[in-house]
């Protein structure tokens, strides 16, 4: 069979696709769009006149591509699975993942223990996966390699950890803070680590 466009090329609309259970999901930032949206469709040739923002079971966009200070997340990539949406991206600056579970139009954010910490997704190969693997690390969290239940993210497995001779991790804090600017109208994130 001939291959398909899913849609015409367009002048500074960029977008990716994956493919589950017959939709297309799609993140773009079609429309001018600041940060890059979620959409989905049907998948079928042709569908950009079909797309629509993929909406939480309250009817609310997951990510429409705003620069909304109130709600602010920005979209990086997207792993479609059988029955979940992963997207990393960040909230507020920090690198975030969040899971969407696509029968129950649900979605939530992997919490960690520490405020401040780089987060992303691993390799997944398999559709029909019923967990996924994250590398977490922080400023006093040596790199470590997750693997995260998607019914429950409480059910972790540290899978690897980097072995830091000599680190007393215990003896460390970080903090998140937030300074004022000197024009008293913007939030700056401090990262701040003590001992």
């Amino acid at each position: 069979e001939n291959m398909k466009c899913i849609a015409p090329r367009r002048n500074k609309v960029l977008y990716e696709v994956e493919h589950a259970q017959n939709r297309w999901y799609i993140w773009t930032n079609v429309d001018n769009s600041p940060n890059m949206k979620l959409m989905t469709s049907p998948a079928v040739p042709d569908s950009a006149d079909q797309w629509n923002l993929l909406l939480d079971s309250n009817d609310e966009p997951l990510f429409d591509g705003s620069l909304d200070t109130n709600t602010f997340k920005a979209l990086e990539s997207v792993l479609v699975l059988k029955n979940h949406v992963v997207i990393s991206g960040r909230e507020e600056g920090v690198p975030r993942v969040w899971v969407y579970n696509v029968d129950g139009k649900q979605m939530r954010k992997l919490e960690f223990e520490e405020e401040d910490y780089d987060v992303g997704l691993l390799g997944h190969y398999e559709a029909n996966a019923t967990s996924i693997g994250v590398a977490y690390d922080s400023m006093v969290t040596p790199t470590q390699s997750i693997e995260i239940s998607l019914s429950d993210d409480t059910e972790r497995t540290v899978l690897k950890s980097k072995n830091v001779p000599g680190y007393q991790k215990e003896i460390f804090g970080c903090e998140r803070l937030h300074v004022l600017s000197r024009d008293g109208t913007t939030q700056i994130p401090v990262s701040v680590v003590y001992k």
